[in-house]
């Protein structure tokens, strides 16, 4: 599934509709360069999840936890981490989840993944976003 977007808002909209098609227990896999926005996407995503908090970046807490009623979305940033041990002393939650991680990249090679999110360049402003359900 591909989608072009040529503004944040687009992006924000395109995250939304996406939500109707994650589940309880997806680990979402976001990938991307610097800027090219992952947060933005993600903003959408919560939104049509049903977050109702502000949603900013984990890159300097590197995890944010954000419960609902029925389930716990956990955003990890992994901008920083440089390994597998690293990220498993994040903490990892055990149960009623959703998993989203920005910067998938450095930790493909021993997660996997149920979804797949990768955001690219287009232009200044035009953005794609390729997404993969795997499950």
């Amino acid at each position: 599934m591909v989608f072009i977007t040529d503004s944040p808002r687009e992006t924000q909209k395109v995250g939304k509709a996406l939500a109707k098609r994650i589940k309880e227990g997806d680990i979402v896999g976001i990938f991307g360069p610097l800027g090219c926005g992952k947060t933005t996407l993600l903003k959408g995503i919560f939104k049509g999840l049903g977050v109702k908090k502000l949603v900013r970046s984990p890159s300097f807490v590197l995890m944010r936890e954000y419960k609902l009623k029925r389930v716990n979305i956990y955003h990890y940033d992994l901008y920083r981490i440089r390994n597998k041990k690293e990220l498993l002393n994040l903490g990892w939650p055990k149960v009623s989840f959703i998993i989203f991680i920005e910067w998938a990249e450095r930790v493909k090679d021993f997660l996997s993944f149920s979804i797949r999110m990768k955001l690219s360049y287009e232009g200044e402003k035009r953005r794609r976003i390729d997404v993969e359900f795997l499950r």
